[in-house]
Parts: structure tokens; sequence; C-alpha cells
């Protein structure tokens, strides 16, 4: 059996250079490899940063948490590449396409996310233990989404309206006073749920994994690969599943998106130095989601 907790980043960082890119994303970069004779996915971390990055292999923390429903890869090894990388190696899977309009992955959808939903935490904050002792939910997304409109461009003050952005801190206190924290993913999109050659479905890339409010792991469900019906049909499933209230749930969810696509086009406008003019899709999803 090949040892891992020896591998070392300059190791995993010939093995990238040597394997094939699957994906070139905004905070991280992933590989298939072959690594001491044997196939394996490594996830590189090319962003280092302490407002918007990652925990860095929440695996090393959730995998203790989740019950047998929930099919992760197992993480093989750790290791830091210096202050503005990490790498994280994981077993190999053989993927097959995800039919996403069969009703039986939506259906699979919704069951693995209440399952991850069972895991309750104390706090806020992260997998391996949450923000600090009374760090409640309404407060904290106060405070969040504060931050952002501070860190917002002014030309989007001025092209959505500011009163509609404040607007949604009223809001977020009637829909999540007393919200319950559990585990969340925090990354949920059609790249992050792979079918194996059993049929089986595997969530991975835990990276963001954090103890948020479950509507947060439905953040980019419907505008980033599933239809308004499909996407119906998993929140009716995960309703059944969770005997949680639909209109409240749908709405607050509509409520994280607002932040969602506001943190997300800050975190490309300060961190990836893109223009305003770039972030037409955040824009334009801001209009749509805010009370006129």
């Amino acid at each position: 059996m090949t040892a891992w907790s020896d591998v070392t980043a300059a190791e995993a960082e010939r093995a990238c250079a040597e394997g094939r890119l699957i994906t070139a994303g905004p905070l991280n970069n992933t590989y298939a490899v072959t690594l001491r004779g044997r196939p394996v996915f490594i996830r590189h971390r090319v962003v280092h940063d302490l407002e918007y990055g990652q925990t860095s292999a929440a695996e090393r923390f959730v995998y203790g948490l989740l019950g047998p429903s929930v099919n992760v890869p197992r993480l093989l090894f750790f290791c830091e590449g210096g202050e503005e990388s990490a790498y994280a190696g994981f077993e190999y899977l053989v993927e097959e396409p995800t039919d996403w309009s069969a009703p039986s992955s939506l259906t699979g959808l919704a069951t693995v996310l209440a399952a991850v939903h069972e895991v309750t935490g104390q706090h806020l904050g992260n997998a391996d233990g949450g923000v600090g002792a009374g760090t409640d939910v309404v407060p904290f997304l106060r405070d969040l989404f504060e931050n952002e409109l501070q860190r917002a461009p002014r030309e989007l003050l001025r092209e959505v309206g500011d009163d509609r952005l404040r607007g949604w801190i009223g809001e977020t206190e009637a829909l999540f006073e007393g919200e319950p924290v559990t585990l969340c993913h925090g990354d949920v999109r059609d790249a992050n749920i792979v079918t194996d050659q059993a049929s089986r479905n595997w969530l991975v890339d835990w990276e963001a994994a954090r103890f948020r409010v479950p509507a947060a792991d439905f953040n980019q469900m419907h505008y980033d690969w599933l239809t308004a019906t499909q996407e119906k049909a998993v929140l009716e499933h995960y309703m059944e599943l969770t005997g949680r209230d639909l209109n409240l749930f749908v709405r607050q969810i509509r409520s994280l998106r607002i932040l969602w696509h506001l943190r997300t086009m800050n975190f490309y406008l300060l961190v990836h130095h893109q223009s305003f003019t770039q972030q037409h899709r955040h824009r334009r999803l801001l209009n749509e989601l805010l009370p006129c």
C-alpha cells in the first residue's frame, strides 16, 4: 500500500507539471496525475487571500463528520507549497457524465445535501470549528453584507441602487432569525458532482466547506447549471427529506444569492483585478434578484 504522508510540495508540483490539467479555476487548478505509480487527483491552490481564500483542504476535517450516505473521495495528502499555494491529493475517480435530465440525478442531489446538512454545528465558521462562541446567523450575515457593500465599486451602487442593496439586510433579519447552523459544502455546482462507473454520485472539492446555513448550498443551482424546473425538483425532494418550509427556503436562497453575486463580483475585482465592465453577469443577476 502506497504511503502518502511524506509527499512534499515539490513532488506534487512535478506531478502536476507532468499531468493533465482538468480545470483552471479562480482559486485552484486541478490535475489528473500519476504519483508513486498510482493515478491521483491533485488540487493546487493558486490564490491565497485572507478575505476570499479557502480553508485549504477542509477535507481534513469533514470526513470525520459525514455519514456513509455521502460519497467523498479520500484525501491522500495535503502539503503547503509556500505562502501562495498548497497541494491536496485525492483518490482517483473514473467519472461518467451526470445526466441532469434524469429525475434520479435530481433526487440524488437533494438526498446528498440533506445528509450533509444533518451535521449541525454550534457556531458559524470553518469545518474544524466555529468562528467563535455566540456567533449568531443574523448579525454574522449582516456584517458580511456590510463589508461587501463597503468594498463594492461605486458604479455598482449607482447601477442597482444603494437602497435596494441595503434593503436586503432587513429581509435577512426576518428570514434567518433562529436558523440552525449546519455543515455545508460551500461550492455545490455541476463540476463538483461526479458520477462513477457504478452510477454512484460523489460530492468532490470540499475546500470551501464551512458551518453555514443550509440555503447557502443552493446559491449556484439555477443560474449555473440546472433549469428552473430541475431546481424545483431538487428543492421539493429536499423539503420532503428535511421537513422545511419551501416558501421560506426559496426566499432564503434568493437572499443569499444576492450576497453571493456581490461577494463574487468583489472577489474578481479585488483579487483578480478584473474591470467592472467584465462583471456583466453578476450585475445583471443582482438587478434581477433585488426587489424593485
